[in-house]
């Protein structure tokens, strides 16, 4: 079974993207404005393409336009939720997938920092979200979790409390192991840790935590 590719608008290295689109399965994607030009030149035909479409090419948009009319959905330029928190809106009304959202990081801090907030818009419903870029994953979560050294795997886990602090906060398997710590969401003790054997263990009482794996650089 695949997942949700979310294509949204910032900064993306197309060839990071191909090769990341091509390795998974996907069951649906969504193409949110300018993230429409990344789908025409990887070739891509999105189940959805949403926006307000002021920052997407408009050649590339009448292209999609003339071709796929019943999967556009035009928003005004004056509205509540940014794009991307559209395409996230829409993404959930569909049960039980992974979302996976490139073009979420870099470029603008004000839109990065609003993406790393959508996670919560996820998290709340129960679902895993990542952001992801060549160099990062990030995802949130609010219980205990396992992680893997994978294809997809990065160098270096940071972890953060996200709203407030985390309490109970135990690492096994990573190289700075803790024990029943609050990590405050002052400061930035949390980064820059990493995995010492195949699996890290990351289990706390209460809180958020915002996984971000980072390759080291």
């Amino acid at each position: 079974m695949g997942n949700i590719l979310i294509i949204t608008g910032g900064p993306v290295n197309e060839s990071f993207a191909r090769e990341y689109i091509s390795a998974h399965s996907w069951d649906h994607i969504i193409a949110a404005d300018k993230g429409l030009n990344l789908c025409h030149s990887c070739q891509l035909e999105p189940d959805l393409i949403l926006g307000d479409f002021d920052s997407s090419d408009q050649h590339v948009f009448q292209y999609y336009e003339s071709k796929y009319p019943d999967r556009i959905r035009r928003y005004p330029a004056k509205k509540d939720e940014t794009d991307t928190e559209l395409a996230l809106i829409a993404a959930l009304s569909i049960p039980e997938k992974e979302i996976h959202i490139l073009g979420a990081l870099g470029g603008r801090v004000d839109h990065m920092l609003a993406n790393i907030q959508l996670l919560q818009v996820a998290l709340e419903q129960n679902r895993l979200c990542y952001l992801i870029d060549e160099t990062t994953r990030i995802h949130m979560t609010d219980h205990p979790i396992t992680l893997r050294k994978d294809p997809d795997a990065k160098d270096l886990v940071s972890l953060l409390a996200y709203g407030a602090d985390v309490t109970g906060l135990t690492l096994e398997g990573f190289a700075y192991e803790t024990k029943d710590l609050t990590l405050s969401v002052a400061g930035s003790r949390g980064i820059s840790n990493y995995l010492t054997c195949k699996e890290g263990k990351i289990s706390f009482t209460s809180g958020i935590l915002l996984v971000i794996e980072t390759m080291e650089y």
